[in-house]
């Protein structure tokens, strides 16, 4: 079992989770970690290119680590997850994501304590029998995990916590999603921000690409 360690946190308030988790492969219970003894796995990186090559379905992740203070407001972000997870925190539900190649951001602010935390991430590789195998983004990869190679292409199928994790203090406003058409002669950018305080806050915000800048201000009102 790994031991929770303080997490330092940068000068941007963001602290890496990457290293040694605790690794749980099976469909546990949330609550039935504990009943369990753990192998250890590295995140980020496949559980198949750890020696898991053989799983296919439910596995567990779990991480330890201690904040001093819970002051502010936070995000836990994953850089992607493969293919299928849920998140807790402390025991509660914080979200779940059913991209493996896109990034995903959980407000862990509510379950975060002074102290001990224990983050647990469900992750599912659907196997080939599973109707949820077909229907979730493959990218370079078949839909077969029996045959090799697995058609369309000469990958086979992963599963596992494959990009970086880290978790986030910051202040009440959060830039949720930004989007950009692409075409540098009718540029657009659409940028989703939201307000996690009870109260609303003037935020600014300033674009800055091709050469062109632009500034808005705009009040974001209170949850």
């Amino acid at each position: 079992m790994t031991t929770a360690a303080p997490l330092p946190l940068d000068e941007h308030g963001v602290a890496s989770l990457d290293g040694t988790w605790d690794f749980f492969p099976g469909d546990l219970p949330p609550g039935g970690l504990d009943e369990v003894a753990p192998h250890r796995i590295t995140v980020p990186a496949l559980w198949e290119a750890q020696g898991w090559l053989e799983l296919d379905g439910v596995a567990w992740y779990r991480r330890r680590f201690v904040v001093d203070s819970t002051e502010g407001w936070w995000s836990l972000r994953f850089g992607a997850v493969m293919d299928l997870s849920e998140v807790w925190l402390n025991g509660v539900a914080l979200g779940a994501h059913d991209n493996a190649f896109t990034p995903f951001v959980v407000d862990p602010t509510v379950a975060l304590r002074s102290g001990e935390n224990v983050l647990c991430v469900k992750v599912v590789d659907p196997p080939v029998d599973d109707p949820e195998h077909l229907r979730s983004a493959h990218g370079k990869q078949g839909w077969a995990n029996h045959v090799f190679p697995s058609r369309p292409s000469l990958y086979m199928t992963y599963g596992g916590i494959w990009q970086p994790v880290a978790l986030r203090r910051h202040g009440p406003v959060v830039v949720d999603d930004v989007f950009v058409n692409g075409d540098p002669e009718r540029l657009g950018v659409h940028v989703t921000v939201t307000n996690r305080d009870r109260v609303p806050h003037q935020v600014v915000v300033v674009l800055t690409a091709v050469g062109r800048r632009h500034e808005a201000t705009l009040s974001a009102l209170g949850q």
